[in-house]
């Protein structure tokens, strides 16, 4: 009984590690060991970049959105608030210039990048919204 026992674990162990090396087309896969982590690598560099790209156009609108808001502001805001308009739109080229000439190396960098320029665009669209709401509802 043992011996049964034993031979059909042996038997199940050998199919399961006979399956490994079989891609889900039931192809041999031929994958050294020392590919398969750069190619988890190159995945997850592909995901962030992915991340990178979406976090641009997302950036891009809002800096567009600002710089309507601060035309718009520049037409019809009271003269006291000229030169602060325009250091508002001094730092939102800036912003814009950042983040045209940014380019993505490695993640560290992507993610002080990212948390950063976020903090930035944050404290930039709350003060034109300020400058806007000052402007355009108490105005009236």
């Amino acid at each position: 009984m043992i011996k049964m026992i034993v031979k059909a674990i042996v038997f199940s162990g050998a199919l399961l590690i006979g399956g490994c090396d079989r891609n889900y087309d039931g192809e041999a896969a031929d994958l050294p060991d020392s590919q398969i982590v750069p190619q988890l690598l190159d995945s997850e560099e592909a995901v962030i970049e992915t991340e990178w790209e979406s976090f641009k156009r997302e950036a891009e609108l809002q800096i567009d959105a600002n710089q309507a808001k601060l035309r718009e502001l520049r037409n019809t805001a009271s003269d006291k608030y000229t030169e602060h308009i325009a250091a508002l739109e001094e730092k939102n080229e800036i912003l814009r210039r950042e983040l045209r000439e940014y380019t993505y190396d490695d993640e560290a960098r992507w993610i002080t990048f990212r948390d950063g320029f976020s903090k930035s665009m944050g404290e930039l669209g709350q003060e034109v919204d300020g400058v806007y709401t000052v402007n355009t509802v108490h105005r009236n």
